[in-house]
C-alpha cells in the first residue's frame, strides 16, 4: 500500500490511507521566457537557466481512531517528502493548500494535501570520497543527473588551494574546517570560520561523470560529501 513520509513522520504512523495511487513526481519545467519580436517570426528563448516549482497532490483517507489534533500539526508548513512510490530520494516540499483537515475529516474522511516541490530530487543516502597523498584526484558520479553541491572537509594546518572543477576555493583550516557549498558557510565545531576560506562556494559544484580536483599545499585529509540530484 502506498504511503509517505513528511517531515520524519510516515502517513502509516499517522493512521492515514492513500485512496489513490501515487503518481510519480513529472520532470520540473524549465523556467524560460518566449519573446516575440515585431518583424520577426517565431519567438526567441530567454532560458533563466533555473526550473519551475512542481505540483504535486495526495489524496488520503482517514481511519477511525485518527488523532485530529496531530494531523493538523503535522501537516503543514516546509519538510522532506518521501513518497513509497520512489523511497530512495527526497524533495524539499511546501504544504500549498491550507487544511480545514478537521472539518474535511469529520464530514467526509477525505482530504487532499497540495505541494508544491522544489524541482531537483535528492538521494537519501550520502556518499562521500576520501582525499589522501595526491595533489590530483578525479572520480566518478554515475547514476545522478543534476550538479550537487558538495560539503568539504580539511585537515591538515596549512593553508591549501582546492580546485573543483576549475573553480578555486583557499582554505586554512587550523586542524579542520567544514565548508558547506549549499549553504554557503564555512565552520569549525559549528563555530563560524568564513574568515579561514575565501572562493565562491556558490560556483563549487560536483557534476555527474568525472570531476577533476586538484590540490596546491600540504593537507592530511580531504572528504567530499554529497547526495546525488536527480531531475
Amino acid at each position: 500500500m502506498d504511503s509517505f513520509i513528511f517531515n520524519g513522520i510516515s502517513s502509516k504512523e499517522m493512521k492515514i490511507l492513500i485512496r489513490e495511487p501515487l503518481q510519480p513526481v513529472p520532470r520540473a519545467e524549465k523556467n524560460v521566457n518566449f519573446i516575440e519580436i515585431p518583424g520577426r517570426n517565431g519567438y526567441l528563448v530567454e532560458d533563466n537557466q533555473s526550473y519551475k516549482p512542481i505540483p504535486y497532490s495526495i489524496i488520503c483517507n482517514t481511519t477511525k481512531d485518527i488523532d485530529i489534533n496531530k494531523l493538523k500539526s503535522w501537516l503543514i508548513g516546509s519538510g522532506k517528502l518521501i513518497l513509497s512510490n520512489n523511497p530512495k530520494v527526497y524533495y524539499d516540499a511546501y504544504i500549498a493548500n491550507q487544511l480545514d483537515i478537521e472539518t474535511m475529516v469529520r464530514k467526509l474522511k477525505v482530504f487532499q494535501v497540495d505541494l508544491k516541490l522544489q524541482p531537483i530530487a535528492h538521494s537519501l543516502e550520502k556518499y562521500i570520497k576520501s582525499i589522501k597523498n595526491t595533489s590530483k584526484f578525479d572520480f566518478m558520479i554515475s547514476d545522478a543527473t543534476e550538479k550537487m553541491s558538495p560539503i568539504i572537509t580539511v585537515y591538515g594546518d596549512s593553508e591549501i588551494t582546492l580546485n573543483i572543477n576549475g573553480t578555486n576555493l583557499n582554505v586554512t583550516p587550523d586542524e579542520s574546517i567544514c565548508v558547506d557549498c549549499d549553504l554557503q558557510i564555512a565552520h569549525k565545531d559549528y563555530v563560524d570560520a568564513n574568515s579561514a576560506i575565501s572562493g565562491p562556494l556558490d560556483e563549487i559544484f560536483l557534476f555527474p561523470g568525472i570531476n577533476k580536483i586538484e590540490i596546491t599545499g600540504e593537507y592530511d585529509e580531504i572528504l567530499l560529501e554529497y547526495s546525488k540530484n536527480y531531475l
